[in-house]
């Protein structure tokens, strides 16, 4: 069973890493040639030979300062190695590392895929090294994305969420009033009245209802496509992860694609592919996640920007699952390993970690005790993140799963008939889910 489970994942058009851990973790020329190395090393450290020490495998989306401050903090006894890879060839860098003296001990993995590393056995479980009470610190999401049967496989980083992005110039022009709690947030009905307000046929679009233009198949869609699905109070699979049939194309998942069609047909979203689409007032909302804020502060400082809720259809839902650290079965220095994870995702850590990078926190404890997630608009995050946050589902077949979620919410924009696009859609997941039983 196993061969055929790896040897379907080694064929998936989002092909997932496949690395391992050779016994001596330092430095060699095959690191050198692929990815570019840091060592951080705490005063206690110094001159230790990093054969003693770890290696983490990343890449420079996170931002290696970050990680160096949360490790110094920890004051370890030993070297840690980041070794960063360009983003875009990073799962095919640690895949050819599978095996090879230039594999890693560490290594970030995207919440979705958990379970199909950890099917192919190339994970170490952390349930013996991560004490049950420091393990409730994390949010539900966080708890679900690092868990498949019953075993845990990894160490959130941080977590992510999604709020409904405006533009306030337009809306206090036209006296809209957005919600700021998560008990006031629209209706599906209410969003649809605004959506009306705010159009301009022809030269200006309500609302871009997914992080991307639909030219873009990639997860930051699925990511917030699945949304729809949620909020109309439909699931994408069953509870287990091993159904689509019956889930996915139940009439309330329906119901939910059907009214992100209908933006699209009634002319309040476009499938145009605009550049700053929101940014330069083509578009006056936006479903994205709260780095938003520190983008928009960077790159368009000058832009009036709010944020409220999640819209509600039949229930309140928003998104959840970030990056996370595993620790590689072929590691020879385990123990270690998890003291990193651990300085790098515990309750100090996570604090230095999301402070520097500006991302939401994982852990319960640290979402309350900094007073940034009680200020607008992290509040509501932290609100959301604690009552209405869903991770995506787990399951070795999420790469198929993801892609044809997203080719179905893609079909119904372009006009193609609801129940035709989510058929389709349910057979492909079906065929996904069968093959790794």
């Amino acid at each position: 069973m196993k061969k055929r489970i790896i040897a379907g994942l080694l064929c998936l058009s989002l092909m997932l890493p496949l690395f391992a851990c050779g016994k001596d973790s330092g430095t060699n020329s095959s690191q050198k040639e692929t990815g570019k190395q840091s060592s951080v090393k705490t005063d206690s450290s110094q001159g230790n030979d990093n054969k003693s020490g770890i290696s983490i495998a990343s890449f420079p989306d996170q931002p290696k300062s970050a990680l160096e401050s949360a490790i110094n903090a920890a004051k370890l006894d030993y070297a840690v190695e980041i070794i960063e890879y360009p983003q875009n060839e990073y799962e095919n860098k640690i895949k050819m590392a599978f095996g090879t003296d230039a594999a890693t001990d560490i290594v970030l993995i995207d919440g979705p895929n958990v379970a199909s590393y950890a099917t192919t056995g190339v994970l170490e479980p952390l349930n013996s090294y991560w004490p049950e009470d420091d393990f409730n610190d994390l949010v539900e999401s966080s708890k679900s994305t690092a868990t498949y049967q019953d075993k845990i496989w990894c160490a959130p980083l941080n977590e992510a969420n999604t709020l409904l992005f405006y533009n306030k110039d337009v809306f206090d022009e036209l006296g809209i009033v957005a919600p700021t709690k998560l008990e006031d947030t629209w209706t599906f009905d209410e969003l649809l009245e605004v959506c009306e307000k705010v159009t301009i046929p022809g030269e200006r679009y309500a609302i871009m209802p997914q992080m991307f233009s639909l030219a873009n198949l990639n997860e930051g869609m699925t990511f917030t496509q699945m949304l729809w699905i949620w909020m109309a109070g439909g699931e994408v699979l069953n509870e287990d992860a091993t159904k689509a049939d019956g889930y996915f194309n139940s009439e309330k998942s329906k119901a939910g694609i059907k009214y992100y069609a209908d933006l699209f047909s009634k002319g309040y979203a476009t499938t145009e592919d605009v550049i700053n689409a929101y940014e330069t007032g083509k578009v006056v909302m936006w479903l994205n996640g709260p780095w938003v804020v520190g983008n928009l502060a960077r790159d368009f400082p000058d832009f009036n920007w709010g944020a409220t809720p999640m819209p509600k259809g039949e229930r309140s839902a928003s998104g959840a699952g970030s990056w996370n650290l595993s620790i590689a079965a072929e590691s020879s220095n385990k123990e270690k390993a998890w003291e990193v994870i651990h300085a790098i995702t515990g309750k100090e850590g996570a604090a230095i970690w999301c402070k520097e990078t500006g991302n939401i926190p994982a852990r319960k404890s640290v979402l309350d005790n900094d007073k940034t997630y009680s200020e607008y608009p992290y509040d509501i995050v932290n609100e959301q993140l604690q009552n209405t946050a869903i991770a995506r589902p787990v399951t070795p077949a999420y790469p198929q799963i993801s892609e044809a979620l997203a080719k179905c919410f893609a079909a119904v924009a372009y006009g193609e008939d609801v129940d035709k696009a989510v058929e389709e859609a349910t057979e492909k997941m079906e065929k996904a889910l069968s093959e790794v039983k």
